[in-house]
């Protein structure tokens, strides 16, 4: 099994701590499209993926192996100002930035004092507004308030998915017959602008 197929990429996917990676842009875009088409945005840690994947064949073993922690796919209700602080926590870049879904956008200046670094936070072109309520997906690290996002903690209408991890979410989302795109392998959603 560890040797199945599951997708193919033209290009090395990466990983990265201070802005959007490859692996960051479609774990995030995995979770999303496995939380449902009610579920707004997706939020997973840098931390979380541990390898790079070579070009060519992605195998079920090698998407195992960069995903390897038992990250359950969680899902909750977040307020906007609750996600600018989570943004700005991964901005202070002691644990890495959030990788993000498809659609959200985060600017940042790294010269910029910690807990007022993000400029850009958007959602689909338009600003996360802070009474807004959105509902997201992340993974159950995270849920918990891991790596000091602990505004997670305080996600409302709370949901876990028992045994289902950040690895079966990217391995269903090619199987659903998704491909990498080019916006996945080289998309800034999340950018340090300094000058």
């Amino acid at each position: 099994v560890v040797q199945q197929t599951v997708a193919n990429s033209p290009v090395e996917l990466t990983r990265a701590y201070g802005e959007s990676s490859s692996l960051g842009n479609l774990a995030a875009d995995a979770l999303l499209v496995a939380a449902g088409k009610d579920t707004q945005l997706a939020l997973t840690n840098s931390g979380g993926i541990r390898n790079e994947i070579p070009a060519g064949a992605i195998t079920m073993g090698a998407v195992i192996s960069t995903f390897p922690f038992p990250n359950e796919l969680a899902t909750m209700d977040l307020t906007g100002k609750q996600l600018r602080s989570l943004m700005e926590h991964g901005a202070g870049l002691s644990n890495g930035v959030l990788q993000v879904s498809k659609g959200l956008e985060m600017k940042y200046d790294s010269s910029k004092p910690v807990g007022q670094r993000v400029t850009v936070l958007t959602l689909n072109g338009k600003p996360i507004e802070d009474a807004t309520v959105y509902h997201i997906a992340t993974n159950s690290f995270l849920a918990d308030g891991g790596d000091g996002f602990t505004a997670f903690t305080e996600g409302k209408t709370r949901n876990t998915s028992g045994g289902y991890y950040v690895s079966n979410a990217v391995v269903d989302y090619f199987k659903a017959g998704n491909t990498l795109t080019d916006e996945q392998l080289k998309g800034m959603r999340v950018a340090d602008v300094k000058p």
